[in-house]
């Protein structure tokens, strides 16, 4: 194995660590010290790999027996509960889909580990749709402007405060917003919803009207 076969899925574990605590609100250095823990018990499931045979059960006591002392050890250093070390840090060792080939042969993997070709094809691939797909400004029966979503998620994202009063306000005086595009459906998501909620009450209405003939027979 080479370098890169423990350094990717140990950044991997030690990137889904750090999102879990961004989730569950610790705040640094609380969060380096759990995605530290999540990338060296992975570590450690890599290292026992050769050691027991590749088995996946004696991989994980022992990358959980070393995550154990690691959580209690940080805990008793910065005096604080160790269950908020241990569950962050554990999470890459949950069962799931492994990272084929990455620590021996014949091993099925615990942590879903996604390689730098694949997350920067999934930007690229978020990038492209947000630059496609748009969100329409509508007023009396008219498009006035359009704008792309990704546009829209930065505005929304760095002012908020600004940008929902404004579309409000947009709102109140007559304008109205679509969200349109290829990857969308047609007449946007508003007008497909509505169609599907007329479609829904014609069923309905058809539904009585035959019940009601039953009845009548």
């Amino acid at each position: 194995m080479g370098l890169s076969d423990y350094l990717v899925p140990c950044l991997s574990a030690f990137a889904a660590c750090l999102g879990f605590c961004i989730i569950f609100n610790i705040r640094a250095p609380g969060m380096v010290i759990c995605s530290i823990g999540g990338g060296l018990s992975w570590l450690v499931y890599l290292l026992v790999g050769p050691l027991t045979g590749y088995s996946d059960l004696l991989q994980s006591f022992w990358a959980a027996v070393f995550l154990s002392a690691y959580s209690e050890g940080m805990a008793r250093v910065r005096k604080c509960p160790v269950t908020g070390y241990l569950l962050v840090a554990f999470l890459p060792l949950v069962p799931g889909g492994g990272p084929a080939g990455s620590a021996g042969p014949g091993r099925r993997g615990f942590v879903l580990v996604l390689t730098w070709g694949d997350l920067w094809k999934g930007l690229k691939d978020l990038f492209h749709k947000g630059r496609v797909n748009r969100m329409e400004v509508w007023r009396k029966g008219e498009q006035v402007t359009a704008m792309p979503l990704l546009v829209l998620l930065l505005l929304l994202a760095c002012f908020p405060q600004i940008m929902i009063p404004l579309l409000l306000i947009g709102w109140v005086l007559g304008f109205r917003y679509r969200l349109a595009g290829p990857d969308l459906p047609a007449g946007g998501l508003l007008g497909s919803a509505r169609r599907r909620a007329a479609e829904a009450l014609d069923r309905a209405a058809q539904k009585a009207r035959r019940q009601s003939r039953e009845k009548r027979k």
